[in-house]
Order: C-alpha cells, then sequence, then structure tokens
C-alpha cells in the first residue's frame, strides 16, 4: 500500500495501478486492495471492471452492504436497471427502516422515466426522514414532471418551511427558481435566483458565486431586464484577473441566444472558446 501511494503522489498512475493489480492477486481477500482497485477503475470509466470488484468484495464478506448501494448505482450509470434494481432490493431487504433504501429504487424510476413509480418510493423515504429537504425537492420535481404543478409548489413550500442551513435553503430557493422558469413566471425566477445567490455567499467563495451567476444571467433576459444582465456580466468581468475573466463570455452567449442576436453569440462563442 506504501508503494501504491507513493507512485500517487509522484504522478507516476500506471506504476500504481500495476502495484493495484499485484496488490489484489497476493492478497485476494484483502477487502480494502479491490475497494482502492475499484475506486481507480470508476476514474478510469472502466464501470464493469470496478463492479467485478465490488462484487468480489460481496463474496469475502456478505455482510459489506453498503456496497449493494454502489454497484446498484453503477449499474444506473451503465443503463443496465434490472440489475440495478436487484442490488436496491437487497439493500432495502437487509435495511427496510434506512430511507435510503427506497431513495435508491425511486431515483432509479426516475431515471427510466417511470415518474409514478419514482414518486411512490420518494414518498416512502419521506415517511421515514420527514425533514429530508433533498426528498421534498425530488417529489417536487416530480410533481411538476407529473403536470401536478399546484402540487409541486406545495411541496417547495414545505421544503422552505423546513429549512435548517444555508445550504438548505439555496437549495429550496434554486428549485423555486426553476419551478417559477418552467411557469413563464420570470420575475419570480429571478427573485428566487436572487435568493439564492444570497444563501451562498454565507458558506461559498466570491468567485465561485459569480461565476454561477454567469451560467444564470440569461434569466434576467428572459425576464426582460436586458439592461441589468449586460450591466451585472460587465461588473463580474472586472473581478477577474485575465485570463479568467473571459468566463463572462459564456454569459454573454447566454443572453445575446436569448436575444436571438446571432452575430454577437458567435463572437462570444470565439471569446469563449479561448478560456476553455
Amino acid at each position: 500500500i506504501t508503494k501504491y501511494f507513493n507512485y500517487v503522489i509522484t504522478l507516476e498512475p500506471e506504476k500504481a495501478f500495476a502495484i493495484l493489480k499485484m496488490w489484489v492477486e497476493l492478497f485476494p481477500d484483502d477487502i480494502q486492495g479491490h475497494t482502492t482497485l475499484a475506486a481507480v477503475y470508476i476514474n478510469k470509466n472502466q464501470i464493469k471492471e470496478a463492479i467485478s470488484q465490488l462484487e468480489l468484495i460481496l463474496k469475502i464478506d456478505p455482510e459489506q452492504y453498503d456496497y449493494l448501494t454502489t454497484i446498484g448505482n453503477l449499474y444506473v450509470k451503465m443503463a443496465e436497471y434490472d440489475k440495478a434494481l436487484d442490488y436496491f432490493k437487497q439493500y432495502e431487504k437487509q435495511f427496510p427502516k434506512d430511507y435510503q433504501s427506497y431513495k435508491n429504487i425511486g431515483y432509479l424510476y426516475f431515471i427510466k422515466g417511470d415518474y409514478e413509480q419514482a414518486k411512490s418510493y420518494y414518498e416512502k423515504a419521506l415517511l421515514m426522514e420527514t425533514g429530508k429537504i433533498s426528498l421534498l425537492l425530488n417529489l417536487a420535481k416530480l410533481e411538476k414532471l407529473l403536470g401536478n404543478f399546484n402540487e409541486a409548489l406545495d411541496q417547495n413550500l414545505k421544503a422552505l418551511k423546513k429549512c435548517k442551513t444555508s445550504s438548505d435553503s439555496m437549495q429550496v430557493y434554486g428549485s423555486l427558481e426553476s419551478y417559477y422558469e418552467s411557469m413563464g413566471q420570470m420575475n419570480e425566477s429571478v427573485k428566487y435566483m436572487e435568493l439564492k445567490f444570497k444563501e451562498m455567499g454565507k458558506y461559498s467563495s466570491p468567485k465561485d458565486i459569480l461565476v454561477s451567476k454567469v451560467f444564470d444571467i440569461d434569466k434576467y433576459t428572459k425576464a426582460n431586464k436586458d439592461d441589468k444582465a449586460f450591466k451585472m456580466l460587465k461588473e463580474i468581468e472586472e473581478q477577474f484577473d485575465a485570463p479568467v475573466d473571459k468566463v463572462v463570455y459564456f454569459g454573454y452567449l447566454r443572453v445575446y441566444l436569448e436575444l436571438e442576436d446571432v452575430d454577437n453569440a458567435r463572437k462570444a462563442i470565439i471569446e469563449a472558446e479561448k478560456i476553455i
């Protein structure tokens, strides 16, 4: 293990990988070796190989139940939903009172586009964790997708009442921002967007917030506040040093696309490519 981390630190990934392979061959019952190798495979996007390592862990120790969820999520990534469901169901069998059991299955049905089933499982998860903001927001999203707009708004407002941290509030404001945008009520969407950024300011760095504003700037245009969008982009650009200041051109691109100003949108693309 020491040699492995030495090669990681000295940025010699192939040697580090070779050491890992040797590690699991010499010590086939060492769970840490298989876990580390699986993580490397995931980083390399070799999902099947990662699953193989995690399944070996379950053969060594069938009570390593957390890996059931990990394997299920990897099968979801591969769009092998039946296999994913099998692993999620195994986890549910072991932990019927864990909200994560139902959240996993709800997420799977959401990915498949079966929103009614997804809603059913998220509601079960919420019975276990009544104050979980992420569950309330997932339900709000599902209600909106099902065309139940009043219910979607109600779920968002329930979530807002249960917020305990700035991070919670930021998530709910972002959800309300998205809700009102989808309803075409852009002034309301902008209001919640600004509240979202206000909450972000309590725990994120100023420059992270500025970058986030760049990629939301077109909402001002959609609300017929073009002047404000251009003024903000100018102010944001002045707060960055070159070449990072060119990040504002992603904002200009979004605004010009919304305005159907093709010529200026093309110019913005050229400048945005420079920072890429």
